[in-house]
């Protein structure tokens, strides 16, 4: 490997081609039967809620990502319906492009040899957190390749040996560019993108050179230029938000064991210390054979940190949270690996391609994305399901309420659970149900941001007239007090705060209402017990005129 080298990428680019393909079937399996909820509904509400202009310079508490906010109303604007691919698209296609990209810029700017690159294609497309964060309504997707762009931007445009004019300036246009649209999707990714300066300075420092210091210097001044075009019309409200959120979380020892997994894609500790030693070598590796370039992605990792527990966002002390600030990271992490790997490859050790690439196996074997019975859910977004370093929480089958053993002797097809709210620490025990009956789960939601005339979603039913049928259901689920459920679920038992209590009494409220409708247009429910009550949705009663489940206002 070599700063300086431009290899010819296209010389590998077909052996690019098949881990690229597994990392679009992985985010595209079963997508479309995912529920929207949880955070991903941030974005959502603002465009509901907002027009464009607004949007794109009012900064808010529940960090809605103001560019996907504004591109969904801008399509609703011009007579969209958004269904949840509309919603997901966006993040998709960076997600899906991720594995192709940034090896072949890594490739390209001769900081990986062709084993390296092949090796780094493949641990992005496998990795647990790049994948489920590529399929979820939030700028991760985006923004993770977009940084990584930006920082092999910086370091050819300030160190790539023979660079002039255009030439070297291409890529400090590239590095603004990418650094600006980074942060206005995702202002917490501050740190990473600043480093590479800090690197400079550092470096120039240190070897007292007094020159150089014009080109680096009208960079920061063109990308500050790029980043103030956006942020200065939302000033008032980006310094509410400051006051707000910033300085009130610290990180917390659970969130750094849950990031000592999670990065790396697994939930046994003995796998993960494999992939951080993998990591520490590599980077070991790295700057013993090209100094320069070992410490700058050193620098970009640690000043990562350091800035994020300088700044201290809110939630940081949660480990999801904790470890979606760390996401911009991760592709030097995984670097770091390939590096490693390759060095073992490349030396001509006996059986060292089989070593290496039996190492990238092993460790996607210990991910759960190789498990089958992961992917059999509704609810692969859910808050439990990102936290893949602990166990799901379940519902013991003797717990399971006496409607749900009923279910085998229904037809095949989806079932309707109603109400739900979807900030999903209300949603737990349908998706731990699920994992009993495995069938596909549509929602009959108590969101009225999901029942908006404006949506088109295919996995939530809403009133009035929406005739679930359409959807193939066929039961209909009530839950009559959908918290008290949640308290029989195993794990952290459902928060009971003030808002609980609210929610859990405007659920029992709907799910009187939506029963005694039921009851009034169907007659009793084909059967009830543990709270609660099912309605089979049978061929003759999908040819009766009552058809459509109204939700109460």
């Amino acid at each position: 490997m070599s700063g300086n080298k431009t290899p010819r990428p296209e010389r590998f680019l077909p052996g690019l081609l098949i881990p690229t393909g597994i990392g679009v079937l992985l985010r595209l399996h079963r997508l479309g039967e995912q529920l929207l909820g949880g955070d991903e509904l941030h974005a959502v509400r603002a465009a509901l809620a907002r027009p464009v202009g607004t949007i794109l310079t009012t900064y808010q508490t529940a960090d809605p990502c103001l560019p996907l906010a504004a591109l969904y109303r801008f399509l609703m604007d011009r007579g969209v319906q958004p269904s949840e691919w509309t919603f997901r698209w966006p993040v998709l296609l960076f997600a899906l492009a991720t594995p192709l990209v940034l090896p072949l810029v890594a490739r390209h700017s001769g900081w990986l040899e062709r084993r390296g690159a092949m090796l780094l294609a493949w641990l992005l497309a496998l990795s647990p957190l790049l994948v489920l964060y590529g399929r979820i309504v939030r700028p991760y997707g985006i923004v993770v390749p977009l940084a990584s762009v930006a920082v092999i931007a910086f370091y050819r445009f300030q160190f790539a040996s023979g660079l002039a004019g255009w030439n070297r300036w291409r890529w400090g246009v590239l590095y603004a560019a990418a650094t600006a649209s980074t942060l206005y999707l995702n202002l917490a990714t501050a740190p990473l993108l600043a480093a590479p300066f800090l690197f400079m300075v550092a470096e120039k420092v240190w070897k007292r050179q007094r020159g150089g210091w014009l080109p680096p210097m009208l960079l920061g001044a063109g990308t500050t230029a790029l980043v103030a075009a956006f942020l200065l019309p939302a000033w008032g409200s980006f310094t509410a938000l400051l006051a707000a959120k910033g300085g009130t979380g610290s990180v917390q020892w659970e969130g750094v064991a849950s990031a000592f997994l999670l990065l790396a894609g697994t939930p046994y500790a003995a796998v993960a210390a494999l992939f951080w030693v993998l990591a520490v070598a590599g980077s070991a590796l790295l700057i013993r054979q090209h100094r320069r370039l070992g410490l700058y992605l050193l620098t970009l990792v640690v000043g990562h940190l350091v800035g994020l527990a300088i700044l201290s966002p809110f939630g940081i002390d949660s480990p999801a949270v904790f470890v979606r600030y760390l996401l911009v990271a991760l592709p030097i992490l995984l670097l770091w690996v390939a590096y490693a790997l390759a060095r073992v490859w490349e030396r001509g050790l006996p059986g060292g391609p089989a070593v290496a690439v039996g190492l990238v196996l092993g460790l996607f074997l210990c991910t759960p994305l190789a498990r089958p019975s992961w992917w059999a859910t509704s609810f692969l977004h859910h808050a439990d399901t990102l936290r893949f370093d602990r166990p799901l929480p379940t519902v013991a089958a003797a717990a399971l309420p006496t409607p749900y053993g009923a279910l085998a002797v229904l037809p095949p097809g989806p079932i309707l659970e109603a109400p739900v709210r979807t900030p999903w620490r209300f949603a737990r025990a349908v998706y731990a149900y699920q994992r009993h009956h495995r069938r596909r789960v549509l929602l009959l939601s108590d969101d009225p941001h999901l029942c908006d005339p404006r949506l088109a979603l295919q996995n939530h039913a809403c009133g009035p007239g929406e005739a679930f049928q359409e959807r193939g259901a066929v039961a209909i689920l009530v839950h009559m007090d959908p918290m008290a459920e949640e308290q029989q679920v195993s794990g952290p038992p459902a928060a009971r705060d003030r808002r609980g209590e609210r929610v859990a009494q405007q659920l029992r409220t709907r799910a009187l209402q939506l029963a005694q409708r039921l009851e009034a247009e169907r007659g009793p429910p084909t059967v009830a017990g543990g709270g609660v009550a099912l309605w089979e949705m049978s061929p003759q009663s999908q040819d009766s005129p009552h058809d459509c489940v109204i939700m109460p206002p």
